[in-house]
């Protein structure tokens, strides 16, 4: 993996890039301009710059003359796909329950996106996963609609109604990426014990006088 970073000023763009590919080391740029400076990071999968960006950062920089300016910068990760997935996928009919919603967006190189910036598509605009429930039956209750950067804590909220059978779990990204997840409802379901028969001779006999 390899960072660029373009440093402009009065029109000039100068590119640096850090041949180590550690992207730690590259959190923090350094200027010698002596005057405001516009930088654009991003890191991509590639060793060689080339290919798609995994994730970008923009700042503005008040760049002071004849000393080093070091900068720091949160990269914004890049929406390729997403995944939703519902925790448990089922419900029992006629009993409340609240379902976990695992929202997690992909970026090209197809790894989950764990933060800490908030969600970009290719060109550093902000990209917000929209979430909505389809339930036809308005037995069921998403705790948000929309999300920015990775979150936890999502849930949907079934309300027992015996109406309910199905609903679905949509989450479109701003920049295009569209997933969904089923929530069924069934009755409840378990085991039956069973018991050994005691052996013969093993029941005590009863005598009954008259």
């Amino acid at each position: 993996m390899r960072w660029w970073w373009a440093a402009q000023r009065s029109g000039r763009t100068e590119e640096c890039e850090d041949g180590a590919g550690r992207i730690e080391s590259r959190g923090r740029r350094t200027f010698h301009h002596g005057a405001q400076s516009d930088g654009t990071g991003c890191a991509q999968a590639s060793t060689d710059g080339s290919g798609a960006s995994l994730s970008l950062a923009t700042v503005v920089v008040n760049v002071v003359a004849g000393r080093s300016n070091p900068v720091n910068a949160t990269l914004n990760s890049v929406v390729a796909t997403l995944s939703i997935a519902l925790n448990p996928a089922k419900v029992t009919t006629g009993m409340a329950a609240t379902v976990q919603v695992i929202v997690n967006a992909v970026d090209p190189s197809g790894n989950t996106i764990v933060g800490p910036g908030t969600y970009a598509d290719a060109t550093a605009n902000p990209v917000s996963i929209t979430l909505s429930d389809a339930d036809t039956s308005n037995s069921t209750t998403l705790s948000q609609s929309s999300v920015t950067q990775p979150s936890s804590g999502i849930s949907l909220a079934y309300n027992g109604s015996s109406a309910f059978t199905r609903a679905t779990v949509n989450g479109t990204a701003s920049n295009g990426p569209n997933k969904a997840a089923d929530l069924a409802a069934g009755p409840k379901t378990g085991t039956m014990s069973s018991f050994p028969c005691p052996p013969l001779g093993a029941i005590p006999s009863v005598h009954l006088r008259a």
